[in-house]
């Protein structure tokens, strides 16, 4: 498994912290590289491209409506990758990539197993809907 794609309600919600429940990622640098996201006054949610962990984790916390998101998390890194294909992820420094288009379809791509497998039971907890595993990386899209 390379990955995992499921549905979530088209609806204001906090629905990135409700994906990332109980994920490890104390360190982490996330970067914002394509982003349609509305606060829940209608505003951008996000108002810059790279999130230390501590306050990408807080600002999570706050309901969101995620309209088309591709979000990538580093270790700690200056050194952030293009990714256009899953060649330049898997040769890549991310650790996690997040894509939502259309506000209601996710992939989350990670090559590390555990996060993948609590993703998994994260969106089984939260009965988001058509919950599949990514084997092959032909399977792999960007959306974008």
């Amino acid at each position: 498994m390379i990955g995992i794609s499921f549905e979530v309600p088209n609806k204001y919600d906090v629905f990135l912290s409700k994906i990332l429940k109980n994920v490890d990622f104390e360190e982490g640098v996330w970067k914002v590289v394509n982003d349609e996201v509305l606060s829940e006054r209608g505003t951008n949610f996000f108002n810059k491209e790279i999130y230390l962990n501590d306050e990408f984790k807080e600002l999570i916390k706050t309901t969101h409506y995620p309209i088309f998101l591709t979000l990538q998390l580093y270790n700690k890194s200056d050194r952030f990758n293009e990714i256009k294909s899953y060649d330049d992820y898997f040769n890549s420094d991310c650790k996690l990539l997040l894509i939502i288009v259309d506000n209601t379809f996710i992939d989350v791509y990670s090559k590390d197993k555990t996060i993948l497998k609590q993703i998994k039971v994260n969106a089984k907890e939260n009965s988001f809907i058509n919950i599949k595993d990514i084997e092959n990386k032909e399977d792999f899209s960007l959306y974008y």
